[in-house]
């Protein structure tokens, strides 16, 4: 799977799929010097190779001492990624496609797949196995396709899922705007899982069952209930109820919506901020309600709210 080994001390960072850094909470690479921004650069596996994207930062990323322009640049093994300064730096160390991983909610502890092949808990004694189709380069579990993002049980404990691949369908050009389009959240009938569809004309965007949509489905449903309420009070939830809602605490829901965001901002989708909005002590999703559906699957039959 793709590295990069830090100058300074050798250490070495194994890239996931999608590699978020900066100095934010949510990063998967954190760094706390005064010159990287709260989220400075992703490192992403698109087409076949590692390409690094500036996020706007204020002092820039620097490859082999040059700064990034406002796009996308593939990596090559011996480059030299900078945060905010030339001179203190990571070098790429490998280029191989990322592997599949899952992390234990219980311990964070790391499992990586092998041959294509995740075994859980582990490879001496697993009790469910997750295979990659190397044709269609998707994941399944027991005959059916998984997606990153998905949870499962084995061990006595669960684990979340990142599984490189095919990730986001696509359906037209990826020029929608958030505040335009319609959103469809579908949910699992035992509400593990959540996906989101966004539509614009004839295009279409969909994210299939990433965990980090939860807080913004809650926040959905909170709008949609608020329909006769006036437009500038309406759908707001107060940090404390939302986190009772969600089962999560303050910062694991901002990491997740930091996440979240970064994934609209990496397809393509302008507006993206407004997927939750902030005031104080307060969160809402900012999609009016008729822009909004939400389908929670039942084992009897679907159910539309």
């Amino acid at each position: 799977m793709g590295s990069l080994e830090n100058i300074a001390d050798h250490s070495i960072l194994h890239l996931r799929t999608d590699t978020l850094v900066g100095k934010g909470p949510h990063c998967h690479l954190q760094r706390a010097e005064s010159y990287v921004s709260q989220n400075h650069a992703s490192i992403s596996w698109r087409g076949g190779s590692w390409r690094i994207l500036d996020l706007g930062s204020l002092n820039g990323t620097f490859i082999n001492g040059k700064r990034l322009a406002a796009r996308e640049q593939t990596l090559a093994p011996g480059d030299r990624i900078g945060l905010g300064t030339p001179t203190h730096f990571w070098i790429v160390k490998d280029v191989e496609p990322p592997s599949g991983r899952a992390r234990s909610l219980k311990d964070g502890r790391e499992i990586v797949s092998t041959g294509g092949a995740l075994h859980l808990p582990s490879a001496d004694l697993p009790e469910i196995s997750v295979f990659q189709d190397a044709e269609e380069s998707a994941w399944v579990l027991d005959g059916r396709r998984i997606y990153s993002g998905m949870r499962v049980t084995a061990g006595g404990e669960k684990w979340e899922l990142e599984l490189p691949g095919r990730g986001m369908v696509t359906s037209g050009p990826t020029s929608l705007s958030l505040l335009r389009a319609q959103l469809k959240f579908q949910v699992s009938a035992d509400f593990e899982h959540v996906s989101l569809t966004l539509t614009e004309g004839a295009q279409t965007l969909t994210f299939p069952t990433l965990v980090t949509l939860w807080p913004a489905y809650l926040l959905a449903e909170e709008r949609l209930r608020d329909q006769g309420v006036d437009a500038h009070d309406q759908g707001w939830i107060p940090m404390e109820r939302l986190e009772r809602k969600s089962d999560m605490d303050r910062r694991k829901i901002d990491i997740y919506v930091g996440r979240l965001k970064d994934t609209l901002a990496r397809e393509g989708v302008a507006d993206n901020e407004h997927i939750v909005e902030v005031r104080r002590g307060q969160r809402r999703i900012g999609v009016e309600p008729d822009r909004i559906t939400i389908e929670v699957a039942r084992r009897d039959a679907p159910a539309r709210r």
